[in-house]
């Protein structure tokens, strides 16, 4: 049996993370053969995308990830939880270092591009553990790549 995994809209806003987490807990209780992932967002919120990645990579259950529109941002790192992960011919992927928006004083300022940079080091490493080449995934990386199928294909992602 497969489960279906919806993933369309903003994550984190439109994408909450606690119903998507009690549809992978429901798949491993009704034993699921695999767990189907579609994808078309624009991205999202780091930690919310963290969760549905964790979640994912530890359920148990073969992953199969398919980029039916966009797979963008945060929404790139989640697909990455896939055992199998499929492109649609039109789809696309954009993947970039972490950002936010940040208020406060100077010092609270460099706390915060500190954490920034260990989550871009954290999403980086990702990719790359699929097995892309570090040094096309940099180049991509640092500068705000959207990926048509065939480039994602060939990057290894």
């Amino acid at each position: 049996m497969e489960k279906h995994i919806f993933l369309f809209g903003i994550i984190g806003q439109d994408v909450h993370e606690a119903a998507i987490l009690k549809d992978i807990a429901q798949a491993k209780e009704q034993k699921a053969e695999v767990l189907v992932v579609q994808i078309s967002s624009p991205g999202g919120y780091v930690y919310s995308g963290r969760a549905i990645y964790n979640a994912l990579k530890t359920s148990g259950i073969p992953v199969r990830v398919e980029i039916i529109g966009q797979a963008f941002s945060i929404a790139s790192y989640i697909a990455m939880a896939g055992d199998e992960i499929l492109i649609a011919e039109k789809a696309e992927m954009m993947i970039h270092q972490a950002w936010g928006k940040v208020e406060g004083t100077a010092s609270e300022m460099r706390k915060s591009a500190d954490q920034l940079e260990e989550m871009s080091k954290e999403i980086y490493s990702t990719y790359v553990a699929r097995g892309a080449d570090s040094n096309i995934i940099k180049s991509f990386f640092d500068t705000e790549k959207v990926l048509n199928a065939q480039e994602a294909i060939d990057a290894g992602l």
